[in-house]
């Protein structure tokens, strides 16, 4: 990936964040998941995500993130997830969601493209009434040294579509830019790792920049290879 191509990316994402966004408090945290995909058939695939998140630089355990669900590849170039997750929480409010997802990818020159719109409806600990929130992520990958390394600049924003009294106010709550290195083994392993910068808006409390490291493992289990979905 040139030079060029990856500045304007990071412009676009810093683009994004609010004014007051490097005045927030900071915070390190580690993210390591682990993930299984399994193919049903040509189109259906079956995945489970598990990811801990340990924060206070790292000297905590904040929750634990249950993720399993469903895709159908419609064609080569969109992908549909329909999902749940379960969020444990050890330091604040637990929640479940139901969530939808669409993925569109296309390749321009050697870096492949995907835009992915997300909307989670979120059952808050302590908050009365559905939470609803709406998620868009542009995310890149370009080919290294050998076709089994890869590089990875993405970034996401969430924003809540209402607001009930508690829990998330309404509008931006987060942004998520990250860069990561990855590596496949035979198109059944996928191991990628990176830094991602979170910036996240808070109702009544103090706005936090996070820097978090992360390590993701995702093996394919079933007769075909699921990796080129990119399932996540």
């Amino acid at each position: 990936m040139s030079r060029g191509r990856i500045a304007t990316l990071l412009a676009c994402g810093f683009l994004l964040l609010p004014a007051g966004a490097f005045a927030a408090a900071s915070d390190i945290q580690l993210w390591p998941s682990v993930g299984f995909n399994h193919g049903l058939g040509e189109r259906w695939g079956a995945h489970l995500v598990v990811r801990a998140r340990f924060d206070d630089d790292v000297s905590e355990t904040k929750d634990v993130l249950l993720r399993p669900f469903v895709t159908f590849r419609a064609n080569d170039n969109i992908v549909l997830d329909l999902g749940y997750d379960y969020l444990h929480s050890f330091t604040a409010s637990s929640e479940n969601r139901f969530w939808q997802a669409a993925q569109h990818r296309f390749l321009w020159r050697e870096i492949s493209v995907s835009n992915r719109i997300r909307v989670d409806e979120r059952w808050i600990e302590g908050v009365n009434g559905v939470v609803a929130r709406f998620r868009y992520r542009l995310r890149t990958t370009h080919p290294l040294w050998s076709p089994d390394w890869y590089g990875v600049i993405s970034d996401e924003v969430l924003a809540n579509m209402n607001d009930q009294g508690s829990g998330p106010p309404q509008g931006f709550e987060q942004n998520r830019l990250r860069f990561a290195l990855g590596f496949r083994i035979k198109n059944r392993l996928r191991i990628e790792s990176g830094y991602e910068y979170q910036y996240v808006q808070s109702r009544g409390g103090a706005d936090t920049n996070t820097h978090t490291f992360l390590i993701e493992v995702s093996l394919d289990t079933g007769r075909g290879p699921l990796l080129p979905w990119d399932p996540r």
